[in-house]
């Protein structure tokens, strides 16, 4: 991959760039031009691509996936969902202060020396 990206910018392919997000419609043209036959180098060329190796990851996922492959995808975690009822946050709070409860009364079990009865 950087013998290609070496051949495509020269001196170049060793700085690093800034990631660039590429709208919907340019990818698409450039994987449709790269499914008749234009090479990914040349593409890359001309659309100021990192590497050509970006064209064939597209056309990869276009062949894949179709379309909707190329379009943008939510990043990240989903949003959870706040709108609980208060018995709902009432039950939920119970449990972790439950929880909270039994971590605690084992963390001091371990300080407290066993009796003689309770060895087995």
């Amino acid at each position: 991959m950087l013998y290609q990206r070496w051949q495509l910018r020269g001196a170049g392919a060793l700085v690093t760039r800034d990631r660039r997000q590429y709208d919907f419609e340019t990818k698409l043209e450039i994987v449709r031009r790269h499914v008749n036959g234009e090479s990914g180098r040349v593409l890359a060329e001309e659309y100021d691509l990192p590497s050509p190796t970006t064209v064939a990851n597209w056309t990869v996922i276009y062949r894949r996936d179709g379309e909707d492959g190329l379009r943008p995808k939510r990043r990240g975690r989903p949003p959870t969902d706040r709108g609980d009822s208060p018995d709902e946050k009432r039950a939920r709070d119970l449990r972790f202060w439950s929880r909270q409860r039994v971590s605690d009364s084992r963390s001091r079990r371990r300080f407290i020396p066993a009796r003689p009865s309770r060895v087995l």
